[in-house]
């Protein structure tokens, strides 16, 4: 443990904010809340640092965290939101008393500080994979190594020539969260970084799990995940974000995770591989059965009218059927279909569901043989429900729904209408001015009331 560290952590011993506060202490009481005090949450991410990078990232993470706070107090604090002024002023006054070197610029003259065995690995990837076209991205667990190692990787002499790092840890809207002594990165100018890597600027992103989905981010040739991934979905996005030709992707592991944890890993792979081509062989052979030409039984005729319904035109007849029922809230106003297979791929079955406006004897109507394919499954179930329909008197002679009686929908008023053309009164002036009669002159006043 770095001196830095170690004076954090007998600060953190020895100096109990409730001590100072116990209205804080007194609130926790009543919520029966056991949540760690700031200073407390400080250490344990300074020392998460040390145990994933080293001496070095864990002294920066320290410094920066008290610069950053100093800077917020002098300020006016408005960047501690949800910060009290007496928990602000407890928690200063701790920090000045730690003993924080002021220059690290002076340790890495006389050679850099000895750096974690994890690290290492890390830098004998990025070395292994680099190349002047490299486009990258570090996936890591917590916000606050994404910063450390981000500072760790410009400083380092192995890196720093080769990498321009970037940092993101998600762009949250919300701004009434508390800020936590510690968090040295704004999520409003994260989208400053992204532009970066998509401009060239930069070459490397250190993320936490906000950057798996949901944000375009470039297409990148290497993807490293500095812990392990938590899941197969987090497995199966990171490994997406590897999307140009001839990627790497690498998980690092501990030197003691067993040899079946490494092989869980390659499993997960294959099975996400074989769950791919299973799904577009399922795709394909399903498009090679819709293709195929089936020819459908005898059509219905109505002999009184001889309308005529076939199974191409069954489907185009329901739905208009469909659209004439009485509509209700919350409830589908067309036909449903659902399929089921038979012992065989190639047997599909179909069934139609009406609109629950439908007496429900004839609501649901099942087709009257298997198919090779869901569309002509689909059309077998519809022209049986339409016969029922004309059978239950629902439709009339002509295969068509019926049309309401009442005379009152209908519009009485005549297409056309003549009407005169706009009343013109300078007309009638200009033909008194040329008339011979006199005309005579009087002056007019005209009063409004209250002008």
């Amino acid at each position: 443990m770095s001196d830095t560290l170690a004076a954090l952590k007998l600060l953190v011993q020895e100096d109990d904010p409730y001590k100072v506060l116990p209205s804080l202490k007194l609130a926790d009481e009543v919520k029966g809340s056991k949540k760690k005090t700031q200073m407390r949450k400080f250490f344990n991410k300074a020392a998460h640092i040390e145990a994933e990078l080293g001496a070095w990232a864990a002294d920066y993470f320290i410094g920066a965290s008290i610069d950053s706070f100093k800077m917020a107090i002098r300020e006016g604090g408005e960047k501690l939101f949800g910060w009290k002024s007496a928990e602000k002023d407890n928690v200063m006054t701790s920090l000045s008393r730690t003993m924080i070197p002021r220059s690290l610029a002076s340790q890495i003259e006389g050679g850099f500080p000895k750096t974690s065995a994890k690290f290492v690995c890390l830098l004998n990837v990025l070395n292994r994979v680099y190349t002047p076209s490299f486009c990258g991205l570090i996936f890591v667990n917590q916000r606050a190594t994404v910063v450390a190692l981000s500072r760790l990787l410009s400083a380092h002499p192995e890196t720093k020539k080769l990498f321009r790092c970037g940092t993101f840890v998600g762009m949250s809207s919300n701004v009434h969260k508390k800020k936590e002594l510690g968090d040295l990165l704004d999520p409003q100018v994260q989208q400053h970084t992204l532009d970066g890597f998509r401009e060239g600027s930069l070459n490397l992103i250190i993320a936490t799990n906000a950057l798996e989905e949901g944000i375009d981010v470039s297409a990148c040739n290497t993807v490293i995940c500095f812990d392990e991934p938590p899941n197969l979905k987090s497995f199966m996005q990171r490994r997406g974000r590897a999307r140009k030709e001839e990627s790497n992707f690498f998980v690092l592991l501990a030197h003691d995770s067993s040899v079946v944890n490494v092989e869980r890993w390659r499993q997960l792979e294959d099975e996400m591989t074989e769950a791919y081509q299973r799904d577009r062989m399922m795709v394909d052979e399903a498009r090679t059965w819709e293709n195929i030409y089936e020819q459908g039984y005898r059509n219905f005729v109505v002999e009184c009218t001889g309308a005529l319904l076939t199974m191409d035109s069954a489907l185009g007849h329901l739905n208009h059927f469909c659209t004439t029922l009485p509509k209700k809230p919350y409830a589908a106003h067309q036909p449903a279909f659902s399929f089921t297979q038979g012992e065989a791929a190639s047997q599909i079955w179909a069934t139609v569901c009406l609109p629950n406006s439908i007496d429900p004897s004839l609501r649901q109507t099942r087709g009257i043989r298997s198919w090779h394919s869901e569309k002509m499954a689909s059309k077998d179930a519809a022209f049986q429900a339409y016969v029922r329909l004309y059978q239950a008197g629902l439709v009339n002679d002509h295969l068509l729904p019926f049309r309401p009686e009442d005379p009152e929908t209908f519009e009485k008023r005549p297409p056309f209408v003549s009407v005169p053309d706009q009343y013109n009164p300078w007309i009638e002036i200009a033909a008194s001015w040329e008339s011979t009669r006199k005309f005579y002159r009087k002056v007019l006043s005209i009063h409004r009331p209250g002008l």
